[in-house]
């Protein structure tokens, strides 16, 4: 079993030689850079769940500074919307999507913890060993709600639980083996049964939650388990060793696809120990070593030549080769909540975040899950492949939120563009940059400038419609 972990030999070795080396080894050569603009697209679509304002856009703009990425990913790292919505992320990911039991679970109180934990930075280890250990009542000990989301008719289903941890902590399916032996794997029924058998004997009552006599098993790595303790504790300290790589990859093959939209490995709850190539060894290891910093790991992604490649490809290229190795940025359709989002942040030139006046952020919330609802998002793991469907494009062209948003009136930002900007040039800059953050081709002005000299209103309008519907605004790229 040691063989399987010679993964962590690459400690030390920057991520853009590992990305490299990948390449070389692939025999591919990467993508150019993309734009600054776009990229900063990216960051607050990963970080925020959102497109940039055009507020923050003129202001990134403003800054003549060489390093003003980093100093907007500073910004976005300190910012209230990158809390909320990776918090949602990790929620989904280690308890779901559903409501569960209410008497027993709520989930607003597990994603509240973790947005706090996120504000606090505290290391992703620490997150994850407070679920796994945590006891007491689930609304005045909130990480709790990670084993009362898998109470099931009042008891609580460890194998739920072992089969959670598995594929949330470890990036691993283990629970292919539940009922029997893996076909065509080494799992057993028996080493899934000894992870279940951590959660054994957990009960919820008056005084929360709390276990009885349990024992379990690690599956492998049995050396990493501490001999004394009680059961979750040694399985939460075998879970976040150092020397348990699946727990550090499967984090940053996670943080990279809600950075990206798609992970490095896919599908993300599944990350073979032989892939990924250098580039997930270098950034699971790096991950390690310090500290399991989740800010860190972040930046050390948003800076990498990989994420900052531009999505564009000669139409001769073999998109899918180069993808795989992540030689060109991977294009991937946004999750509903990011169109939602992208749609209300549109429909406001100022930014609409934490200092936002409250009915705003209380309107802003209650439209986006109205739209996400009607738009469909019943899957727990955000970063599962997913097609559109017709009845999502039609909503998107004949919805009743996005016909009330782009409307040229007074309150919208398309009413206040076609009002104030200075030339149907100027109107027509910002509203490209308030949907795709960017300006428009010579042939987009060529076409559509004239339809704001009819009668800039309407024009603005018609635009604003036509950008929301395409697909640029539908992908991260």
């Amino acid at each position: 079993m040691v063989a399987l972990f010679a993964l962590v030999s690459l400690s030390g070795v920057p991520v853009d030689a590992a990305f490299e080396r990948d390449w070389a080894a692939a025999q591919v050569v990467p993508a150019p850079a993309a734009h600054e603009l776009l990229i900063y697209r990216r960051l607050v679509l990963g970080l925020c769940g959102t497109v940039p304002s055009l507020e923050e856009l003129r202001a990134f703009e403003a800054d003549a500074r060489a390093d003003r990425l980093e100093r907007a990913l500073d910004r976005l790292l300190d910012d209230g919307r990158f809390h909320r919505s990776f918090a949602e992320r990790l929620a989904r990911v280690f308890v779901g999507t559903q409501r569960g039991a209410f008497l027993v679970y709520r989930r607003d109180r597990f994603v509240d913890w973790l947005e706090t934990e996120l504000r606090r930075n505290t290391p992703y280890d620490q997150l994850v060993r407070s679920m796994v250990t945590a006891r007491g009542v689930w609304t005045g000990s909130p990480a709790t709600n990670f084993v009362t989301s898998a109470v099931v008719d009042g008891t609580v289903d460890a194998d739920l639980l072992a089969s959670r941890t598995a594929r949330a902590a470890l990036g691993l399916r283990l629970d292919c083996a539940q009922c029997h032996d893996h076909p065509f794997a080494d799992w057993s029924q028996a080493q899934f049964k000894g992870l279940a058998g951590f959660y054994a004997g957990l009960e919820v009552g008056g005084l929360g939650v709390v276990q009885r006599e349990a024992t379990g098993a690690a599956p492998y790595g049995t050396a990493w388990v501490p001999q004394t303790g009680e059961p979750r504790e040694r399985l939460a300290a075998w879970l976040t060793d150092p020397h348990n790589v699946r727990f550090s990859r499967a984090a940053v093959n996670r943080v990279w696809g809600v950075l990206a939209g798609r992970p490095l490995v896919e599908p993300g709850d599944d990350v073979p120990l032989n892939a990924g190539g250098e580039a997930l060894a270098a950034l699971a290891n790096g991950f390690v070593e310090h500290g399991h910093d989740l800010r860190w790991l972040v930046r050390t992604i948003a800076r990498s030549k990989a994420y900052r490649l531009s999505s564009e490809l000669p139409a001769t290229a073999d998109r899918p080769a180069l993808e795989k190795v992540w030689a060109v940025f991977a294009l991937s359709p946004l999750r509903p909540e990011q169109l939602a989002g992208a749609l209300l942040q549109a429909a406001s030139v100022r930014t609409v975040d934490l200092d936002s006046h409250l009915a705003v952020r209380v309107l802003r919330v209650l439209r986006e899950t109205e739209f996400v609802e009607a738009y469909g998002d019943s899957v727990d793991d955000a970063l599962a492949a997913k097609n559109a469907t017709v009845s999502q494009a039609l909503l998107r062209m004949n919805g009743e939120l996005p016909h009330e948003l782009l409307g040229a009136n007074p309150f919208s930002a398309v009413g206040r563009i076609a009002a104030l900007a200075r030339s149907d040039a100027d109107a027509l800059d910002a509203i490209f940059l308030s949907f795709f953050s960017r300006r428009p081709e010579a042939h987009e002005r060529e076409a559509l400038e004239p339809m704001l000299a009819v009668e800039r209103g309407r024009g603005a309008e018609d635009v604003a419609w036509a950008l929301f519907n395409s697909p640029e605004l539908l992908w991260n790229h």
